[in-house]
Parts: structure tokens; C-alpha cells; sequence
């Protein structure tokens, strides 16, 4: 994973060698907000 200024990018590198990669169009800030609230709601079940 590598941070841009504008955008986080997302990097799968294959067996083959061939890489995959995907821009999510959403900031390191946001992708960890969003996953904090995943792993509370893990901890946590309602």
C-alpha cells in the first residue's frame, strides 16, 4: 500500500510478477476511519 497526497492506492503483486493496482478515490484518513469502525463493530457486535 502507498500513500499518495490526494489518494490512497492499493498494490497486489502476483505470483507471476504481475501486479494489480487500484486506486480507491478515498484518503488515508478516510480508509482508517472506515476500518476502525469495522474492527469496533467486530469487537463489538450489536
Amino acid at each position: 500500500m502507498s500513500s499518495q497526497p490526494t489518494h490512497l492506492e492499493l498494490q497486489l503483486f502476483l505470483p507471476n510478477g504481475k501486479p494489480i493496482v487500484k486506486s480507491s478515490g478515498r484518503t488515508r484518513d478516510e480508509v482508517i476511519e472506515v476500518a476502525k469502525k469495522f474492527t469496533n463493530q467486530i469487537r463489538t457486535p450489536s
